[in-house]
């Protein structure tokens, strides 16, 4: 579990996990607007783990949380920048934790 919290406003901070915690087969699409904001080279795609760190925001849902991987941060390691990426291809990607603690897709 990863703290994503504001330099500037200490109250604000989000809870988050690597999308590969929840969907092991989990592909990064970015777009070239994208990778220009985070600076990553053009010639490759960033490899989660090596160049970016890509991870999911939870959300409270009822008695459990929930993931949205339409919509993961990514950021930069070699220089810390990070945006929040939204993946417009219309793919269904949320996810809740079940009691089990296993992650279950939501249609």
């Amino acid at each position: 579990m990863l703290y994503l919290q504001s330099l500037d406003s200490a109250e604000i901070c989000f809870v988050a996990l690597p999308v590969y915690v929840i969907d092991p087969g989990f592909q990064l699409r970015i777009t070239d607007e994208e990778r220009a904001l985070l600076e990553l080279p053009e010639d490759s795609g960033p490899v989660i783990g090596a160049d970016v760190l890509c991870v999911a925001l939870l959300m409270r849902s009822g008695a459990t949380v929930q993931v949205n991987l339409n919509a993961t941060v990514v950021i930069n390691l070699h220089n810390r920048r990070g945006i929040q990426c939204v993946n417009s291809a219309g793919l269904s990607a949320c996810f809740r934790l079940s009691a089990d603690s296993g992650w279950t897709p939501l249609c």
